[in-house]
């Protein structure tokens, strides 16, 4: 037994620990059978305490691997986890905390206070409000701020905080946890972005009003081709005025005053004076008609140039004025517009107006528009080498809407312009700019209208047609709230 237990020292051991001394078993084999299974205990023992060991060595490795991947993510995103106890006012940073603030890990001792200190001040006041109301209230918080560095370097950063509830009810709250973001690379790229996107507003804006001037121009331009024409008929007018003839006749009257009877009745020039004079009366008088015409026509284009003029505020966003139009009162003045443009062109014009309905619209805008057409269709039947020339004008009144179509048989639109006709810039003529027809578009599209284009391809001439509300959007809403 004794050489048993120096061999089991172990057993020897355990056994004075618990006061015993001295163990007899009747045989040697009992004692053989009681050692062994105490043997094999310990050895299960002594196999599972390395087996935990073992595992708390893994474990712990483990966690130390899962912390450094935890501080790398960390570094990755720029953010920084912090932890404050405010009844010891301790507060504890990861180490992504110390950089995003410029601290180093040894020399600097963090706490609420110093951490506040690297706020700036305009953010200061408002985050540690946010901190005490969440500390107060128990709810969440976040806020972007700007923050100063230890090393004189201006961030932006995201604070997050989450209070910790305490488990018993009515017990202030004193632990507060929540991360720091740094977002000084998404802050400089948004001001980058608002800095573009006040660009292209000023571009936009710019070449709206480019486009706007343009739409202007465009549209004075049509009505100076008119203004040409009157102005060079009341030239034509004025040099078939002979007035040398009539200054020749008056020269001859005083000359023969004193016997002016005698002259006129026995002279041979004399004789042919009244006759002269009342031929040069009837030919004045025909001139001073004509003259007045073109000078009303030259009136009426002056004042819708200075309407055009006045209408870019329209254009820019401003109502226009709607007013109660006979559907004639709203075709008339674009025909006149136009008509001794197609008279110098050899064109036949034909006007069909099915309706004498009113129509509330803007008549400048409508009168802009169907200048452009009619414009267009000469231009286009100018072209186009034929003998016989027309451009039709039919107004018929469809459902709640005025539809004014402008037809030609002039060289037509091939098919792969037609879906570009009304895009800015877009042309097919020579010295054409490709502003009229998208003005235009854009124009009844303000009226509540819309403006589109048929042609059969090149040789088949084209048909545009304008499509007006009869009513405006806004008398329409005030009759049908009147008939609720």
């Amino acid at each position: 037994m004794e050489k048993l237990l120096e061999l089991h020292h172990l057993l020897k051991r355990q056994l004075k620990r618990c006061g015993i001394n001295d163990v007899k078993f009747p045989t040697l084999e009992q004692w053989q059978n009681f050692l062994d299974t105490l043997n094999r205990t310990y050895n299960e023992n002594d196999q599972e305490r390395y087996l935990l060991e073992r595992s708390m060595e893994i474990s712990s490795k483990e966690a130390l691997d899962l912390n450094d991947k935890l501080e790398h993510a960390q570094q990755i995103a720029h953010l920084g986890y912090w932890f404050y106890d405010k009844k010891n006012d301790i507060v504890t940073f990861s180490k992504e905390m110390y950089h995003i603030i410029g601290a180093s890990t040894t020399d600097f001792i963090p706490s609420y206070k110093n951490l506040l200190q690297c706020v700036s001040v305009d953010d200061r006041i408002l985050l540690n409000s946010l901190i005490e109301q969440s500390f107060n209230t128990g709810k969440n918080y976040e806020m972007e701020v700007k923050i100063k560095t230890l090393i004189n370097e201006v961030r932006w950063c995201f604070f997050a905080g989450n209070p910790h509830l305490p488990e018993e009810e009515n017990q202030p709250i004193r632990y507060l946890s929540g991360i720091i973001m740094d977002i000084t690379t998404r802050k400089e790229a948004e001001a980058e972005l608002h800095k573009l996107n006040k660009q292209l507003i000023s571009a936009a804006r710019r070449a709206g009003m480019s486009e706007v001037a343009t739409a202007v121009l465009h549209n004075i331009g049509n009505i100076l081709n008119s203004v040409n024409i009157s102005v060079g008929l009341m030239q034509k007018y004025l040099n078939e005025l002979d007035f040398n003839s009539l200054i020749s006749a008056y020269k001859m009257i005083l000359d023969n005053k004193h016997h002016l009877d005698s002259f006129l009745s026995h002279d041979e020039k004399g004789k042919l004076l009244p006759v002269f004079i009342q031929e040069e009366q009837a030919f004045l008088i025909s001139h001073l008609a004509e003259t007045n015409n073109e000078l009303q026509r030259l009136i009426e284009n002056i004042q819708h140039i200075k309407t055009i003029v006045t209408m870019q505020s329209t254009l820019s966003g401003a109502p226009g004025l709607l007013e109660d139009i006979l559907i004639q009162d709203l075709i008339f003045p674009a025909i006149d517009l136009n008509k001794d443009v197609f008279k110098k062109h050899n064109i036949e014009f034909k006007t069909t107006i099915l309706s004498n309905a009113m129509i509330q619209t803007d008549k400048n805008k409508v009168l802009q528009i169907l200048v452009n057409l009619l414009q267009n269709a000469k231009d286009s039947v100018a072209l186009n080498k034929i003998s016989h020339k027309h451009v039709t004008l039919h107004c018929n009144i469809i459902d709640e809407f005025l539809e004014i179509k402008v037809s030609d048989n002039g060289i037509g639109i091939p098919a792969e312009n037609l879906k570009r006709m009304f895009t800015f810039g877009f042309t097919t003529k020579l010295k054409g700019h490709g502003f009229g027809l998208h003005s235009s578009a854009l124009l009844a599209k303000e009226l509540g209208g819309k403006l589109q284009a048929y042609s059969k391809g090149l040789g088949y001439g084209a048909e545009f047609i304008l499509q007006l509300p009869l009513m405006s959007d806004i008398s329409r809403r005030k009759s049908h709230v009147q008939a609720l």
